[in-house]
């Protein structure tokens, strides 16, 4: 299955490097939820729960999270930060085609 790659990608993988932007269906697929109890119970009973992001960006220092930030706004972006995953209430759900911001390679801010 392809992803269609979103219009405003490419100032991301020119900044960040294509090392630390994603549209890979896995990728996307793996950050659709957190582990909020409802879509635990749909995935559960074989249904989809939560929404694909258009892209997955994992910065790796403050200036690659604050050009996220500045890049995000130019180009009306939706962002969703991603700490641990461990959240309950549905919180790191991302909207449809925004853009999903996983802190895991960022040491310090």
């Amino acid at each position: 299955m392809a992803t269609e790659e979103p219009p405003w990608l490419s100032p991301f993988v020119a900044r960040l490097g294509g090392e630390n932007v994603s549209i890979a269906p896995q990728d996307l697929h793996a950050y659709r939820r957190d582990m909020w109890a409802r879509d635990l119970l749909a995935v559960a009973a074989g249904q989809t729960a939560g929404n694909l992001p258009a892209a997955v960006v994992w910065p790796t220092s403050t200036e690659d999270l604050q050009a996220i930030v500045e890049l995000a706004r130019t180009y009306g972006v939706s962002l969703t930060p991603f700490g641990s995953g461990s959240g309950v209430t549905g919180g790191a759900t991302p909207s449809v085609g925004s853009l999903f911001v996983d802190l895991k390679r960022l040491r310090k801010l």
